[in-house]
């Protein structure tokens, strides 16, 4: 939750200030996300002006079918509409962070806030344990600000992004557990050909029925196979195609780990 400037007290007056600033009333108000309703084809948008005058008070909350009406009426972005209440979609990624996937996962980084400024790593500590902790603060010597929407150019919202899971050894040494892959989801077909070495193969990151996976692919009569980079770490798996597994896109950039996975998981490689 965000606090200080946008701490959940004073939403009510802050509300009101916004209607008060468009010169409409109440009912005006409820008039308005009566005929937000009828085009969404939902009356869950509707707000009675007794309640909006509740909400106003703080006496209520909005529930989401409101807050979308308020958003639309009052001509404010649904995020920022949504700090007013102490809610910060910009958390999400934080959150994520802190809840850590053993297995290959996609990764929300969507920008909601451009013009805001954000942390963002400068300098790495290489020697730092991750068996402890995965939030990020814990092993970067050194923090900057910069604009949310600089990271745009970093292509966030034209790829997906993808995490190797701290349990998967399908591509290690050559990508691995824990690397922060980027995946543009424009290539979906499997190639067969057309590379000199194993460091020339594509990399696909899958959609399987129980999770994700990402690694070397081949297809043959139905079946998709994910190769691993070494046979005797991990076995070959095959899945009916395209049935049972659906291609994501193609890697096509990786995020180095900051630490050799032997040390950061006490196995070793």
């Amino acid at each position: 939750m965000a606090r200080g400037k946008n701490s959940v007290r004073g939403w009510g007056p802050r509300l009101k200030a916004l209607r008060e600033g468009l010169k409409i009333s109440l009912r005006e108000v409820e008039r308005h996300s009566r005929r937000f309703a009828q085009l969404g084809g939902n009356n869950s948008f509707v707000i009675p002006h007794s309640s909006l005058s509740a909400i106003e008070r703080q006496e209520a909350l909005p529930n989401i079918y409101k807050l979308i009406t308020l958003s639309a009426v009052y001509r404010v972005h649904f995020p920022e509409l949504l700090l007013i209440f102490g809610a910060d979609l910009d958390d999400i990624a934080k959150f994520q962070v802190k809840f850590p996937s053993t297995q290959p996962t996609l990764l929300s980084l969507d920008v909601y806030h451009p013009n805001r400024e954000v942390s963002f790593p400068l300098q790495f500590n290489p020697g730092i344990d991750l068996r402890p902790s995965t939030v990020l603060s814990h092993f970067v010597q050194s923090w900057g600000e910069i604009p949310v929407g600089a990271l745009q150019n970093m292509n966030l919202r034209e790829h997906v992004w993808g995490l190797i899971g701290t349990d998967d050894l399908t591509l290690h040494p050559f990508l691995s557990p824990g690397t922060l892959v980027q995946i543009d989801d424009r290539y979906t077909k499997i190639e067969m050909s057309g590379w000199e070495s194993d460091f020339d193969r594509p990399i696909y990151f899958l959609h399987l029925r129980d999770g994700y996976a990402c690694g070397w692919c081949a297809v043959a009569e139905g079946i998709l196979s994910i190769v691993p980079f070494s046979p005797m770490r991990r076995s070959t798996r095959r899945f009916r195609y395209p049935d049972d597994v659906e291609v994501v896109g193609r890697v096509t950039a990786a995020h180095v780990t900051l630490v050799p996975f032997s040390r950061r998981s006490g196995r070793k490689p």
